[in-house]
């Protein structure tokens, strides 16, 4: 538990909630927000993309989640009890909390939760170290692990891909098959796949009642004004301003830096910024010749000019060039790695290629259809040819990008960003480096794991310090992956939604309402 950061960010909501006291809150109205990418999946354990989060979040909720900060909090359960040995973890549940069916939320289902969890999520690798999950009272949950792990609490409360509760019966349920039940203060309504996702106000709802606590990150008590939130997804930027000046939508994502000019006059639109949205990342293969070849990853990380290449990513929104795996301002951030970002010498890259095994073998570089995705692939491809790599580019909707990037097979080059990475810390990163399901498609690397193993057996910050230093530069002497640098986002909605606050990782429409 991190309470400095909890009352930090219960000051920050506060601050917010004091400045817009002066209007009332209203209850009632249908919420239209227009994404730049859709969803594969709604099923509460199986979903880890930024565009399902958006959607799903406002249904599902968890043990345990994140704050204002990215500090872990109690949000299901009253509080965690870590035991002396770091081996026990009991958490007290909240009773009379109601699931969307009208059950009462008791241990069984969050056993059978967790237990669903732990076999099919894409998250799941942060439960490696549990020994069981027992239900020994009603209302009562018990997590014994096998070995000590000092980041296990916070890979609970990781919004990623969250460890949400359902309904015990749901949890026998097969992948995707489940009645999207859960406790949040909204539920589903209908899914028309490329079409649109409707969420409605669950008044049923049973918001945490803690003296002092204030509504922060995605806990603390969530208040529901609005009927109805329907989500749409719009690739075009152009058309999803539009609607937004037509009166066809209340939010849009992903504003152009130019549009974002232009809407400062409108008096009846209003702008949020999200300096911190993602990173925008290359996957490298390293399981599939000839990005199997280290000089070949090599050359590929020094011939990429950063700064050209997030421009184009932008085009016009916030961005930051910087080599580290977590934000500026974080406590883990540091220069490791640091020499071997934006090196930006296509002389060099080719130098390195000569010493390589390539003989001019076709790489295939997939790109999502994702604007700020095909903009910096354009730049990417462009250094690339002058190399002297062959490349073939295949652009493609996000889900078929992320199904293929999860094989060895037929990729050797994936354009994709890291979101809530950056901004939860270093622990997040370890399921997409190490194990079978690691996002580079490495077959083992045991300096990378022994250094994960330091980071996760201590409590001491400055070993931590140390071990994640040798993680990030393990990840670029390996180029895992190439960093090209930190991306905002600019939101627009219409200036009568009030309460709506831009956070990372997705839309929160609870606490909003329309003036």
């Amino acid at each position: 538990m991190k309470p400095t950061r909890i009352l930090a960010g219960a000051a920050l909501v506060a601050a917010v909630l004091a400045a817009g006291s002066a209007h009332a809150q209203k209850k009632g109205g249908d919420i239209t927000a227009l994404l730049y990418a859709g969803l594969n999946s709604v099923d509460p354990h199986f979903t880890g993309t930024y565009p399902a989060r958006s959607m799903i979040l406002p249904m599902y909720e968890s043990l345990m989640t994140v704050d204002e900060n990215g500090g872990t909090i109690p949000l299901l359960a009253e509080k965690a009890d870590i035991s002396a040995d770091g081996l026990t973890y009991t958490f007290p549940l909240r009773k009379g909390v109601k699931f969307h069916n009208g059950k009462e939320m008791t241990s069984a289902d969050v056993k059978a939760s967790m237990e669903r969890y732990a076999k099919i999520s894409p998250g799941r690798a942060a439960m490696d170290p549990v020994a069981s999950f027992e239900a020994p009272d009603k209302y009562v949950f018990v997590i014994k692990l096998k070995t000590p792990s000092a980041s296990f609490l916070d890979r609970l409360a990781s919004p990623t891909s969250p460890a949400t509760i359902i309904p015990e019966e749901e949890a026998a349920k097969e992948v995707n098959k489940t009645g999207n039940i859960s406790t949040g203060p909204f539920q589903f309504v209908e899914w028309i796949p490329d079409s649109h996702f409707r969420i409605k106000r669950f008044d049923g709802f049973v918001k945490r009642d803690v003296p002092g606590e204030k509504m922060t990150g995605y806990g603390g008590p969530k208040t529901v004004h609005i009927d109805t939130v329907t989500f749409r997804v719009v690739t075009e930027a152009s058309a999803r301003i539009a609607a937004l000046e037509a009166g066809q939508a209340h939010l849009v994502e992903d504003v152009p830096g130019p549009a974002a000019e232009r809407l400062k006059s409108n008096p009846k639109v209003k702008l949020y910024d999200m300096p911190t949205f993602q990173m925008p990342v290359l996957y490298l293969n390293h399981s599939l010749g000839p990005t199997s070849d280290l000089k070949v990853r090599q050359a590929i990380q020094a011939a990429v000019d950063m700064e050209e290449a997030m421009g184009a990513a932008a085009a016009g929104a916030p961005y930051v060039l910087q080599h580290a795996w977590v934000y500026r301002g974080h406590a883990m951030y540091s220069d490791a790695g640091k020499a071997l970002y934006n090196i930006n010498n296509v002389a060099k890259a080719k130098e390195i290629l000569k010493g390589s095994s390539y003989k001019g073998e076709e790489i295939v570089f997939n790109v999502g259809n994702l604007g700020f995705m095909t903009r910096l692939a354009v730049v990417v491809q462009q250094a690339l040819k002058e190399t002297g790599l062959n490349v073939k580019v295949n652009t493609m909707d996000l889900g078929t990008l992320f199904s293929i990037s999860n094989k060895d097979e037929a990729w050797h080059i994936t354009t994709s960003g890291f979101g809530s990475q950056p901004f939860l810390g270093p622990y997040m990163y370890q399921q997409i480096t190490t194990g079978p399901a690691n996002l580079a498609r490495r077959k083992g690397d045991t300096a990378l794991e022994a250094a994960w193993a330091k980071f996760d057996g201590t409590r001491d910050m400055a070993i931590k310090q140390a071990a994640w230093n040798e993680i990030t530069q393990r990840t670029y002497d390996e180029v895992y992956f190439v960093k090209l640098g930190d991306l905002g986002m600019k939101y627009a909605a219409v200036s009568n939604l009030a309460g709506f606050r831009a956070y990372p990782g997705s839309l929160r429409f609870w606490d909003a309402w329309l003036e």
